[in-house]
């Protein structure tokens, strides 16, 4: 009798922590589907308010190297960066007003590069899926347009709040636009240059190579 009672003691004092993780997981999973879904609305609304509050503090991170380097940066220093780097640069040189970029700090960097299209906004076709969660830290998988990508987004807890982690996107998205570029036959920088003046009408100079301002 007493082993019986010690057996059903022991089973619901598993029971409920399990139970409790169960509940807590799926709540969680929750959050961080309503954290990328109003990403994804903030970026199709051009809402740069909303979507800062969605990104986590590896992507602020991100953004802030890319403002001060946007400003610092010399010509060597770019022609050593990656692709996405000398995008980001390039992009904020040839689209924010010199005077605008030096008095940024990063929250006005994010907030303005969404609202002003320097953030991809054609997303209505994401959708996450198999979201797991390892304590503070979570991965999915992310479907477009109705099928399953190589490469999906992570999110951090942060202050009691799951954010996105954007820069977990671009190991993919480095290797995807380095065979873009080669297929066009051109250099990184190039190939850049190609895409702004595509997007702004006009064709960047010599100076986008000169930092803004000297450290």
């Amino acid at each position: 009798m007493k082993n019986d009672l010690l057996r059903k003691f022991l089973f619901i004092g598993i029971l409920i922590p399990l139970t409790y993780s169960g509940y807590a997981q799926s709540k969680d999973t929750k959050s961080i589907q309503k954290c990328f879904e109003n990403y994804k609305t903030a970026l199709i609304n051009k809402d740069g308010n909303s979507a800062v509050k969605c990104v986590d503090q590896n992507t602020l991170n991100y953004y802030s190297e890319m403002l001060k380097q946007g400003i610092y940066a010399d010509s060597s220093t770019l022609a050593s960066m990656n692709i996405l780097d000398k995008m980001m640069i390039f992009t904020i040189r040839h689209r924010i007003p010199k005077e605008l970029v030096l008095k940024m700090d990063v929250y006005d960097f994010f907030v303005y590069a969404v609202e002003n299209g320097m953030v991809g906004s054609d997303v209505s076709g994401f959708e996450l899926k198999k979201v797991s969660i390892s304590g503070y830290d979570a991965k999915s998988e992310l479907q477009v347009d109705g099928k399953i990508t190589p490469f999906g987004f992570a999110f951090h807890k942060e202050e009691k709040e799951w954010k996105i982690d954007l820069t977990s996107v671009f190991t993919f998205s480095l290797a995807a636009t380095e065979n873009l570029v080669e297929s066009y036959e051109m250099a990184d920088y190039e190939f850049v240059f190609y895409l702004l003046e595509i997007i702004t009408g006009k064709k960047p100079d010599a100076s986008i190579w000169q930092a803004l301002s000297k450290k």
